[in-house]
């Protein structure tokens, strides 16, 4: 049974396995997110500008278009109308990621990973930019032109597409990549670093011949084929291990449309094209890329008003003023990102000896204004109980605030008689912080300080609190950020809970949640899988395992120049699709309308 298909548009006649993952995903806005059918990769429709005083035309996406939701303030979505791309010129970002190295084993932080993701391709890829639904995930070609899934779900195999060669650069100059290159990456990522769970119901890796791929699966898995379209599951050039250039962040190596000419640590990273890429119909439009490092938003945003970058990721420093930025300049596109979950907020060491008590989490909960957080971070625009985990894979609708538990209220008194109750009357909370902006940082240690929880904030560079982040191995608290591609109910339900797993980064430990998690990760059938991911819901709540969860949010926009075509800068399919980590890994679409 194949699950390839060549429909156009984001409907999917799909295959009995694609329907096997749409129910395991479930939910209202995140059921149309299930229809993993591979579609046909696809540019915007190409045609001549409009005569003078004809009708106007219509956006191209417009189906796409009509998901935007009017009462938030910035769309998901921006229209794309019929034009001819014209090539040339050089895209300019200004990202916050420094370079700590090019080894996607390291870590899934874009300080790691974003430089090797931008000129490698997986086997498949997502449907993105102005025609990437917002939630949905809908699987390309990438390396892999078709694949086929066995009936009992246990084996796929993979067509490689023809001439696949690396980039023409020392020491692997130009060579053909074959199915074994494919099996020797997956293998190291199974059994190096932090994408190990990604592999870990891998039961072999089979090459038939140089272009044929065949996975074999110890247990059906719905969500395989999605991980392996991420950014954080790249295929290199595995020259680069032995010569350390991965690991000291010196040169990388893909198959991918633009490659890496230089990389300067807190300067620049400088793409160009790939004179020798495969698919001339997919060979990029740019001549190439150039990302200045700036750490300090305010200088983004500053770079970006003058004209020096065409894009600035992450410039404001809350929703206020992203919001009075697309007043005050109207002028530019701007694109938000639907909320469909809370944030990781501040996490707690749950191996710290004062954080496994579950009143202490408790009590912790229970100090926390989240309506507050709303009205002074985002407007009075969000959902104060939705916690980490997205409400899509077990609910159907939005759920109420009962269904979050118990401890996800503010309640001051109760959070002190479950503190005296536990001996931890004098609690302190010691936190380590890149990620979170001032006012959320400061939000969080005025809130707790006056429940007479004390909060002590240390605010660091990316590359150190990554060194800690990224390990897990910070002391107390950590002010984080998302731990990877987040578009699959197994990351959050296994990935970031199971006991021992690289991606769980609070050392969260729970027997009965490791055995759901297993379970639910092999269940092909939709009803008993959202079954399985409600009772770990329900404990994850209960137990408060996370106790200082941003609530749910509206994101501030991202800006970028009008005369960008054929990307969106933000974050699509639930998070799988990001500025900085993704955008050169999807620049082989954008164009220059000027």
């Amino acid at each position: 049974m194949t699950d390839t298909s060549p429909e156009s548009g984001f409907t999917s006649r799909a295959s009995r396995r694609a329907v096997l993952r749409a129910g395991a995903l479930g939910g209202a806005s995140l059921a149309a997110a299930a229809l993993f059918g591979c579609k046909t990769a696809e540019k915007a429709p190409e045609a001549a500008a409009p005569a003078a005083g004809s009708a106007a035309p219509k956006a191209v996406n417009e189906d796409l278009v009509a998901l935007n939701d009017p009462s938030r303030p910035f769309p998901y979505i921006i229209p794309e109308y019929p034009a001819t791309p014209k090539t040339g010129g050089i895209f300019r970002m200004s990202t916050q990621y420094d370079i700590a190295n090019f080894d996607p084993t390291s870590g899934t932080s874009n300080t790691n990973i974003a430089v090797t993701a931008s000129v490698t391709e997986g086997l498949v890829g997502l449907k993105h930019g102005p025609f990437g639904h917002p939630v949905r995930a809908d699987l390309i070609p990438r390396l892999a032109k078709t694949w086929e899934t066995s009936p009992d779900g246990l084996t796929i195999t993979f067509n490689l597409d023809d001439n696949i060669k690396f980039q023409n650069i020392a020491p692997v100059n130009g060579r053909p990549m074959t199915s074994e290159d494919v099996k020797k990456v997956y293998e190291r990522y199974k059994t190096v670093g932090v994408s190990q769970s990604s592999f870990s119901n891998v039961e072999a890796i089979n090459t038939p011949n140089p272009k044929t791929v065949q996975i074999k699966l110890k247990q059906p898995q719905p969500d395989f084929l999605t991980l392996l379209s991420t950014r954080i599951l790249p295929i290199y050039a595995l020259e680069l291990v032995d010569t350390e250039d991965l690991k000291k962040g010196t040169k990388t190596i893909g198959t991918g449309a633009y490659q890496l000419k230089e990389a300067r640590r807190g300067e620049t990273i400088t793409y160009v094209r790939n004179p020798e890429y495969r698919d001339k119909a997919r060979a990029g439009y740019l001549d190439g890329a150039v990302w200045t490092i700036q750490p300090d938003p305010s200088a983004r945003l500053a770079a970006f008003r003058v004209g020096q970058v065409d894009f600035a990721d992450a410039p404001f420093r809350g929703l206020d003023e992203s919001i009075a930025f697309k007043k005050s300049d109207p002028q530019y596109n701007m694109a938000g990102s639907p909320t469909l979950s809370g944030g990781i907020g501040i996490a707690l060491q749950l191996k710290n000896p004062k954080y496994q008590d579950e009143r202490v989490r408790q009590a912790i909960s229970l100090a926390l204004d989240r309506q507050a957080y709303i009205a002074t971070l985002s407007q009075n625009m969000g959902v104060a109980h939705f916690p980490l985990q997205p409400w899509g894979y077990v609910f159907d609708t939005p759920p109420s605030a009962d269904v979050a538990g118990p401890w996800m209220k503010l309640d001051i008194a109760e959070s002190k008689k479950l503190l005296t109750a536990a001996g931890a009357e004098k609690l302190s909370i010691d936190v380590i912080n890149y990620y979170l902006t001032e006012g959320a940082i400061g939000f969080y240690a005025d809130n707790m300080k006056k429940s007479g929880i004390p909060m002590t904030i240390r605010t660091t560079d990316l590359v150190s609190f990554s060194a800690e982040w990224q390990t897990n191995k910070y002391a107390d608290a950590a002010g984080g950020s998302t731990t990877g591609a987040n578009l699959v109910a197994d990351i959050f339900y296994k990935d970031m809970i199971k006991t021992n797993s690289p991606g769980n980064r609070w050392n969260l430990s729970d027997p009965q949640i490791d055995t759901w998690a297993d379970q639910q990760s092999v269940e092909l059938n939709p009803q008993k899988r959202k079954e399985i991911l409600r009772k770990m819901w329900d404990q994850l709540q209960t137990k408060a395992y996370r106790p200082l969860t941003a609530p749910g949010v509206v994101g501030g926009g991202l800006p970028w120049t009008k005369y960008i075509k054929g990307w969106v800068p933000t974050s699509q399919v639930a998070g799988a699709i990001q500025a900085s980590g993704d955008c050169g890994n999807y620049m082989y679409d954008m164009w220059f309308d000027k």
